[in-house]
């Protein structure tokens, strides 16, 4: 969904996450994730700057630096951040942000992505299971898109995001 309203809004980029988690297939360094060790992960927690939000799935880090957060802002673009709903919660707190929830309401489809990228059957149990209580953080959120297909969701977002940039609907 990124990519595509990255298309929609050339002023918009996305910032990439660093991970300790392994590489998946399909994926790229640099392009879905920064694939880190677990040291250089903690080394970018304690760096200047540091971590806007760190996130533990699993036993493996998820954060996103402040300064790749600047980096996108310095190139004047608008960033585009890409976490989960905790995580939407906490950055918010603490940079001016535009938040919008993608409730996951199909849960069959859920799991049929999740098993077609190559994720453990605990992977998916546990990422059903945090579902549900995603759906806690919903009410805090800007923006509430409920769940359906990509293109449908890619509209719902782009509108909202035209309204908030203030951009006229064609």
């Amino acid at each position: 969904m990124a990519e595509r309203l990255q298309v929609e809004f050339p002023s918009l980029s996305r910032v990439v996450s660093f991970t300790t988690r392994a590489i998946r297939p399909l994926e790229a360094q640099g392009v879905d994730y920064h694939f880190v060790a677990h040291d250089e992960f903690n080394t970018l927690m304690l760096g200047a700057g540091g971590m806007l939000d760190v996130a533990y799935v699993s036993n493996e880090k998820y954060g996103i630096t402040n300064g790749s957060i600047d980096d996108v802002s310095r190139n004047g673009k608008i960033p585009l951040l890409v976490v989960d709903p905790a995580g939407g919660l906490r950055i918010s707190k603490k940079r001016d942000s535009i938040t919008i929830f993608l409730a996951e309401q199909d849960i069959p489809a859920l799991e049929k992505r999740m098993t077609a990228r190559g994720d453990s059957s605990a992977s998916i149990r546990s990422r059903i299971a945090g579902n549900v209580s995603d759906m806690s953080y919903a009410e805090d959120y800007m923006y509430i898109i409920p769940g359906q297909s990509l293109a449908g969701t890619v509209l719902m977002a782009s509108s909202l995001i035209r309204r908030e940039l203030g951009m006229e609907q064609e």
